[in-house]
């Protein structure tokens, strides 16, 4: 019985290991460094957000933020952004259709998630949490889970 679960739990152990690398394989880490505030002190902050390798890096300054996009060459885009009232500009059009125009948050941490199907059959999300906006444009069906894994890996450093 305790061979049975040594070898088990090694095979969980292994099968997890596996799993890791399988996953830095496909992923890199991308880092994005931003201004939080709270009421009237500002700090900086990292974020990183766990994408699919062979992208395209590029920071676009904002009038009111900036953003850093990850693009592909079959024109999928993820990104982060720190302009957390108006999201990202690449989503302006599918957000419209939708009925938003911008965001209106009852609290500073409030979380929404808007996402749909672009006019040409891809789809678009974004997702605001907390002073970051993530989402993403032009993913084709078979490559929509991919990019909403990428996007729940958000985090501060």
């Amino acid at each position: 019985m305790e061979r049975k679960i040594r070898y088990l739990t090694m095979a969980i152990l292994l099968g997890a290991c596996a799993s890791s690398l399988a996953r830095q394989e496909k992923f890199t880490i991308v880092r994005m460094r931003s201004v939080e505030y709270e009421g009237d002190t500002q700090k900086e902050v990292t974020y990183l957000m766990d994408v699919p390798k062979g992208a395209k890096f590029t920071e676009v300054n904002l009038s009111h933020g900036k953003e850093k996009r990850i693009e592909y060459r079959d024109g999928s885009i993820l990104y982060i952004s720190d302009d957390e009232w108006r999201g990202s500009g690449l989503n302006f059009s599918n957000r419209v259709s939708i009925g938003h125009y911008s965001y209106h948050k009852e609290i500073l941490y409030d979380t929404l998630n808007n996402a749909g199907q672009q006019s040409d059959g891809n789809h678009w999300r974004e997702y605001v949490v907390g002073q970051v906006v993530v989402g993403y444009v032009n993913i084709p069906k078979d490559r929509k889970e991919l990019f909403d894994q990428a996007l729940a890996t958000i985090r501060k450093e």
